[in-house]
């Protein structure tokens, strides 16, 4: 995000593929994941989710997704 300085949170998760069915399971629940923490962050904020598959050492990470969550 360019301009101003804002309030954001970057999320580093990490995940054993072995709880999954496999590997595109596991990218799948953190997509939904990324969302999830994207529609609960507020208006003037920003969110970035980034997933590290333990199995392999395989780095996801989201793009910065702003804030959905009003402030009242």
């Amino acid at each position: 995000i360019k301009g101003q300085p804002i309030r954001g949170l970057h999320t580093r998760l990490k995940l054993d593929q072995t709880a999954f069915l496999c590997e595109g399971d596991l990218y799948l629940f953190s997509c939904v994941l990324a969302h999830f923490f994207a529609l609960y962050a507020s208006i003037n904020s920003f969110h970035q989710l980034e997933v590290i598959n333990t199995t392999n050492n395989e780095h996801y990470t989201w793009p910065i997704q702003t804030g959905k969550q009003p402030l009242i």
